[in-house]
């Protein structure tokens, strides 16, 4: 048992070091697990839901068209839609 103290009194300074990074690694290790059990997937809501683009849309869409034009339209579409009930 002397034997025991003398080796904890020689080396605490070490162990104590040793047990703080234990801790941390530990302490790390939990922060992993509770990131890894949200799933980065979730499923679209209507707040963050992905707008579909129309392939006919697409083809009509005139390549002369200012960037302005385009937003502006796409919004008087979204607000008819909204009005009107329904979805772009």
């Amino acid at each position: 048992m002397n034997s025991l103290l003398d080796f904890l009194a020689d080396w605490y300074i070490l162990l104590i070091l040793i047990s703080l990074i234990l801790v941390f690694a530990l302490i790390g290790y939990f922060v992993e697990q509770h990131r890894h059990k949200a799933s980065p997937f979730k499923i679209a809501s209507e707040k963050n839901k992905v707008e579909e683009i129309n392939v006919e849309d697409l083809k009509s869409m005139d390549s002369g068209v200012s960037l302005s034009d385009a937003l502006s339209k796409n919004a008087t579409l979204k607000n008819n839609n909204n009005q009107n009930g329904g979805s772009v």
